[in-house]
């Protein structure tokens, strides 16, 4: 076994840990990293984990951008992971415009095309790549980044009624442009005759509140099987929030036992 990172557009690698050699495990401070800075934590408190997805392969060219200024990022700065080469494909069967904007990427001051993966990492000084999240997934509440994925797994820790890998946490806008952030959560099928919802819902906000010092403002605990996830079982975290929204999912309390 060993760490890779990739998608289909890149004909499905673009980086790889040695066989055998095990993970690159790295410990950076937790409050810099919800600022996109990677460093070293001030104390255990502050200490967070991320594991490398290997190097860069023959042939390819990778670079960490600023997504907004489109500028490349030096080394342990956080940033939209952008790739090149010979095994990228040409774009979007019949979506010319989005195929512009992903595959026809340019770094400012640079004349290379390159593809936009959207995905969030940084590379560290010996060339390792570390994948931190989406850039469509990631939730800013008073200047702070949050990465659903971390609170997503405290969620799963907080209580045996939960099932792992089946919640989704994600953002909405207010009327008043603020961020509210959602968790919407399925239930383990041997409890749901006898949930204590107020008790379930009491251990997520405790956990996650003391884990990453934010709020959840709405919960919603769901039967099992209701999270949208991809075919290689993802979770849709837009399509989640759309389906919220929607009011489209059933709460458990109020299902017939």
């Amino acid at each position: 076994m060993c760490p890779l990172y990739g998608l289909a557009e890149a004909t499905v690698l673009i980086s790889g840990g040695g066989s055998g050699a095990g993970p690159v495990i790295r410990t950076v401070s937790r409050e810099g990293f919800q600022r996109h800075q990677v460093a070293a934590p001030a104390g255990h408190d502050d200490a967070h984990r991320v594991v490398g997805c290997g190097r860069n392969i023959i042939g390819q060219r990778i670079a960490i951008v600023d997504p907004e200024t489109r500028r490349r990022l030096a080394a342990d700065h956080i940033g939209e992971v952008w790739v090149g080469g010979p095994h990228i494909c040409k774009g979007y069967w019949g979506n010319p415009a989005t195929t512009r904007s992903t595959f026809h990427a340019r770094i400012e001051g640079e004349d290379e095309f390159w593809l936009r993966t959207g995905d969030l990492g940084f590379m560290d000084e010996a060339g390792e790549l570390f994948i931190t999240g989406r850039i469509k997934d990631v939730i800013i509440v008073r200047g702070i980044n949050y990465y659903p994925q971390d609170i997503e797994n405290t969620v799963y820790d907080s209580h045996p009624a939960l099932r792992r890998y089946c919640g989704a946490v994600f953002s909405v806008l207010t009327e008043n442009t603020e961020e509210k952030v959602v968790l919407v959560q399925e239930v383990e099928r041997v409890h749901r005759r006898d949930l204590e919802i107020d008790e379930i819902i009491g251990c997520i906000r405790e956990a996650v509140v003391n884990e990453h010092e934010i709020a959840l403002d709405s919960i919603l605990l769901i039967r099992p099987g209701s999270i949208p996830k991809t075919t290689s079982g993802k979770i849709q975290r837009n399509l989640a929030r759309r389906m919220w929204l929607q009011n489209s999912f059933k709460a458990v309390d109020m299902l017939s036992t």
